[in-house]
């Protein structure tokens, strides 16, 4: 099959599995629509057939309002509950950054931590 190489496609965030959808179909885009937010589902399905740059102003909106709402949530769970058996249920959450979030939490909450090692520690997961 051909690869659509067409500039109308969309690049959403999933936080119910951490995952970054290309969607080269509007009808592709309600699989992963959330029902919390507040960027209007027709917005994304009218886009296919209108401006590109509106629609790529709302994929980007729609990215940072569902990453700002999970950061919100994973705050919560850091300080909370257990990090690490939140985000193992999160299927492209590699291993890795599950081990460095553990080893985050037990270092603000021991208060034993040098603050270089803890910026390396958020370094290397961006």
């Amino acid at each position: 099959q051909k690869i659509d190489t067409s500039s109308r496609r969309l690049r959403l965030f999933n936080k119910s599995d951490y995952g970054y959808y290309r969607i080269l179909n509007p009808r592709k885009v309600r699989d992963i629509y959330p029902s919390d937010s507040s960027i209007p589902f027709g917005v994304f399905s009218k886009g296919f057939s209108g401006n590109l740059h509106t629609l790529k102003r709302y994929e980007k909106l729609f990215n940072n309002e569902q990453l700002g709402l999970e950061a919100f949530r994973v705050r919560q769970i850091v300080k909370n509950d257990v990090p690490t058996k939140y985000l193992a249920t999160k299927q492209y959450v590699k291993k890795k950054h599950i081990k460095l979030i553990k080893r985050f939490k037990n270092n603000i909450f021991e208060k034993k931590f040098d603050q270089k090692s803890l910026f390396d520690d958020i370094d290397s997961l961006l």
